[in-house]
């Protein structure tokens, strides 16, 4: 038998053996794989934090709702003090409290005391005169709350400007305290 004769014998056997052909199909799946895993505890995470989030913006809303009728703009200061601190102890959030923004009547605390007819989404806000003023719908002129939250997620893997395009890291409720 020549070489020849040899070379092509030894290349029909390569060619029919299935060996190693497992080894390189997972060298090829692996990072795949890897990466969903990656941005599925990543995911994961990044929901946890949004339903910790809706978590303290309840809580920070029901506080805001019986409390918040006689802030004025002097006492807004330490009611939004509470607000922060009933949020951070409603969801544990640990060492890395939210960003925590209180609005009345969609100020900083000047405006409180005051009634204000809010139509639409995103709210547009009107002043009134009085709680009797009719804003339309039959709904009154009244006093709200914003209560907007904001955090960032501890991505354990870097793979965030996927999840965070997903997630939202924000909470904003609206709501009437009078």
């Amino acid at each position: 038998m020549n070489r020849a004769a040899k070379f092509r014998l030894l290349l029909r056997e390569f060619e029919s053996s299935e060996e190693g052909v497992y080894a390189v199909e997972a060298a090829l799946l692996a990072p795949v794989l890897i990466f969903f895993t990656m941005l599925a505890i990543n995911f994961g995470m990044a929901y946890n934090m949004k339903l910790r989030l809706v978590t303290a913006a309840g809580a920070g809303i029901a506080y805001a709702q019986k409390n918040g009728a006689s802030v004025t703009p002097s006492t807004f200061a330490s009611f939004t003090n509470s607000i922060a601190g009933v949020v951070q102890s409603s969801a544990n959030f640990g060492g890395t409290p939210p960003m925590v923004d209180v609005r009345i009547n969609n100020s900083s605390g000047s405006a409180a005391g005051q009634y204000y007819c809010v139509t639409g989404s995103p709210p547009a806000w009107s002043q009134a005169a009085d709680a009797s003023t009719n804003c339309g719908n039959g709904v009154t002129a009244s006093q709200f709350v914003t209560l907007t939250l904001s955090t960032s997620a501890n991505n354990f893997f870097p793979t965030a400007g996927i999840v965070g395009s997903v997630i939202q890291e924000q909470e904003t409720i609206v709501a009437r305290i009078q």
